[in-house]
């Protein structure tokens, strides 16, 4: 699936705070406040806050699985869940992680990617590497350099929920910052555009919270497009995915052959890139395309179930 390289699409992202943000550095200190945020040298200078690339595509995979089971439960898996007699609260269907199910088995790059679900053919699991990919965020430079707050808590009784015995605690967050980060989806599937293009928007509309204490108002942002490409190993009028581009793989990874209808238009007169053909989508672009592409994550869920996915491989492998 990674061998040949067929299309990628890349969208700078500025992330602006709403409100204070704590990502937890994880390191205990014997003085100052309890809890701190990750600090980096990037760039020389001082020691400076950013948000990493891993709690970024865990916020926004763990948003793309609520909206997937919305659409349709039992759609994805849970990652982390390995015990197959082990039942939801809801009563529904256990839904083993992909990357442990088919224990035993020895199976092809083809056969792992077809039998997992939608979350885990775009984000990966133990067993194949993820599509979409998110770098670190870093402060924006020529923006106000990020501000710091150490902020008082009331720790609180498990038992009665008021206070516990009067205890307190201090957290220091970032109370002011803009960063900028990279999101790259690799060899996509149109529905996959469809899933990074739903997440975008909703954080651009402020609907994803980040890093701790999100219960109590923290982690509010704001991600804004700065830039959107699209990359393809050949010059194309129209938005096209892996499937289009490598029909003859198509069965072997059970690739969607969703596409928008009527077809989305790619902008003319491409920059060659290498050998790549790059595709600069701008605002106006976006406003148009991103509605035809929508529908494309819930056209996915509603035509697939991977759970038969995994037994049809089950039975081939019976059969061979």
């Amino acid at each position: 699936m990674f061998k040949q390289w067929f299309c990628r699409c890349e969208a700078r992202l500025r992330i602006e705070l709403e409100g204070p943000l704590l990502v937890k550095s994880g390191i205990a200190s014997l003085d100052g406040p309890d809890a701190g945020p990750v600090l980096t040298l990037h760039g020389g200078g001082d020691a400076m806050p950013f948000i990493p690339g891993s709690s970024l595509k865990g916020v926004v995979r763990s948003h793309l699985e609520r909206i997937a089971r919305g659409l349709r439960p039992n759609s994805v898996c849970i990652p982390y869940l390995k015990d197959s007699t082990k039942k939801l609260p809801d009563g529904s269907q256990d839904c083993v992680g992909c990357g442990f199910r088919l224990q035993g088995l020895d199976l092809k790059p083809g056969e792992a990617y077809r039998s997992s679900c939608a979350a885990c053919r775009l984000f990966g699991s133990t067993r194949h590497r993820g599509r979409m990919g998110f770098g670190d965020a870093y402060w924006r430079t020529g923006t106000l350099k990020p501000a710091m707050e150490v902020r008082d808590h009331v720790a609180i009784d498990r038992f009665t929920g008021g206070g516990a015995g009067g205890l307190k605690f201090d957290v220091e967050v970032v109370a002011r910052g803009t960063f900028e980060t990279r999101v790259v989806l690799e060899n996509f599937e149109l529905w996959q555009l469809s899933a990074l293009v739903i997440a975008l928007v909703d954080f651009e509309d402020g609907l994803l919270s980040i890093g701790s204490g999100t219960s109590r108002g923290l982690g509010q942002v704001r991600g804004v497009i700065e830039d959107l490409w699209i990359d393809l190993v050949k010059a194309n009028k129209e938005l096209v995915g892996v499937a289009q581009l490598a029909p003859e793989q198509k069965k072997q990874y059970g690739w969607s052959g969703w596409a928008a209808n009527p077809s989305i238009q790619l902008p003319d007169n491409p920059e060659r890139r290498g050998l790549r053909y790059r595709y600069r989508l701008d605002a106006e672009w976006r406003e148009e395309a991103f509605g035809q592409l929508v529908p494309g994550f819930r056209n996915f869920l509603a035509e697939r179930n991977w759970l038969d996915d995994i037994q049809t491989l089950v039975r081939e492998r019976t059969r061979s």
